[in-house]
């Protein structure tokens, strides 16, 4: 369980990229009654668009368009136009990086993706980033909690000055709609986060998690993906999850890890300005809030606007509220995050 103080790496600019595809809930439930095409099937029975949002937080969520014709919206292409409206915010260029940490479970879930070589590689040659080691990292809902460890490592360690972690998701097509559970929770963005030396320390804490003696590990799935083409329906890949026990696990992770840190760094809830969880279900995120004391005010969501965008939906949240001015320069942010595999984090820091 590795752990961390003091690091002087700060977050300089971010950037987001939404797709164009809105899908309500109304929206989600004509898919659903399609693919089941049973009116008396008992899954769609208690299914309304209001029920989705009292369960889950979420009104509505993006779907990236992987058919359009000039510019699929593809984890690469979106990483891409995140990355490049970071660099322009912080007046960066792309030969001012060190490295690229690329954070997907959608590489080979689309059709003509490839494992090697890396979404990471083919990002880091496109934007001629020439100084840049770039790679992939899968982490799921983790990813960015994982992605950011390593940078802020990279950083504090001397072997590089500045960086990105993207968070790239493009889930649609590993949805099933036979699963209502599991299917109305998912949406796709990307997000590209900049890192740099700072002269004073602004990463207060750091601790990553994975699997301990209660072997979660099964607990979140996403078959193997078919990069091969193959055109049997059997071979697409399907994400799948134990809602209960992801929902009793997430809020008892997350609960544990806040506490553990603000006890590590001798800090109350006052002394933090504001809260990013990772944005998997809103009755989730406001009972861990609940159990821990943190106002709902300082609880910083996005899951009604975007669902839950895996590895993307942390540095979304707080993409989102630097732009709206809820997030300033100088305030104390403890990110927490679990996931697929089962992974876990947390990071507290000065933005």
């Amino acid at each position: 369980m590795p752990k961390t103080t003091n690091l002087r790496v700060k977050i300089v600019s971010t950037g987001m990229y939404l797709p164009d595809n809105v899908y309500t809930n109304d929206k989600i439930i004509a898919r659903i009654k399609k693919t089941i095409n049973d009116p008396d099937d008992p899954r769609l029975l208690q299914l309304s668009a209001e029920k989705i949002e009292a369960n889950t937080g979420i009104r509505q969520r993006y779907y990236a368009d992987l058919t359009r014709e000039t510019n699929p919206e593809t984890a690469l292409f979106m990483g891409k136009v995140a990355l490049e409206r970071a660099l322009e915010k912080a007046g960066w260029d792309a030969l001012d990086l060190d490295f690229i940490i690329f954070s997907t479970v959608s590489v080979g879930n689309n059709p003509g993706d490839f494992l090697i070589p890396s979404v990471a590689c083919h990002l880091q040659q496109d934007i001629g980033a020439f100084n840049a080691m770039a790679y992939d990292l899968k982490a799921a809902c983790s990813g960015w909690v994982y992605g950011m460890s390593q940078a802020i490592m990279n950083i504090e360690s001397g072997f590089a000055k500045r960086g990105v972690v993207v968070c790239s998701e493009t889930q649609e097509r590993g949805l099933d709609y036979s699963d209502p559970a599991s299917c109305v929770l998912i949406g796709d963005l990307a997000v590209a986060t900049l890192v740099e030396k700072s002269e004073k320390s602004h990463v207060e804490f750091i601790r990553t998690e994975a699997n301990n003696e209660r072997r979660l590990k099964e607990i979140i799935r996403l078959n193997d993906a078919n990069v091969y083409g193959d055109k049997d329906a059997l071979t697409r890949p399907f994400f799948r999850l134990n809602g209960s026990r992801v929902y009793k696990e997430g809020i008892r992770h997350m609960s544990a890890l806040v506490k553990e840190t603000l006890s590590e760094t001798n800090n109350s809830i006052d002394d933090i300005d504001h809260f990013i969880f990772h944005q998997a279900n809103g009755s989730m995120l406001k009972r861990v809030a609940k159990m821990t004391g943190i106002p709902p005010e300082k609880n910083l969501m996005n899951i009604a606007e975007v669902g839950n965008t895996t590895s993307a939906t942390i540095p979304s949240v707080l993409h989102m509220y630097i732009e709206n001015g809820t997030i300033n320069k100088g305030d104390k942010v403890l990110f927490t995050a679990f996931g697929g595999g089962v992974t876990s984090g947390t990071i507290l820091m000065e933005i």
